[in-house]
């Protein structure tokens, strides 16, 4: 319900309902992916699919996320 009234918001150009959105670091989502390959055993690309739904259908704005070879490892911020 909730997504369904932000869409509503956001295709009349209200942007009010952004608020209603939780935002997720990098961090939080590559470690979600790494929980997933190494606890459940998934592949890279269902990892990220599995968690990209997990945190979508918990309200979550994902549109800073970027997924990368980095991503798997969980690494993001040793490579700098």
């Amino acid at each position: 319900q909730k997504e369904r009234a932000l869409s509503g918001l956001l295709g009349q150009g209200d942007v009010r309902g952004l608020s209603l959105m939780k935002r997720i670091s990098q961090a939080t989502f590559d470690e979600a992916v790494k929980e997933n390959t190494d606890e459940f055993g998934m592949d890279f690309d269902e990892a990220v699919k599995e968690a990209l739904e997990q945190f979508k259908s918990q309200g979550c704005d994902l549109s800073n996320i970027s997924i990368n070879e980095n991503t798997e490892q969980g690494k993001d911020d040793d490579k700098k």
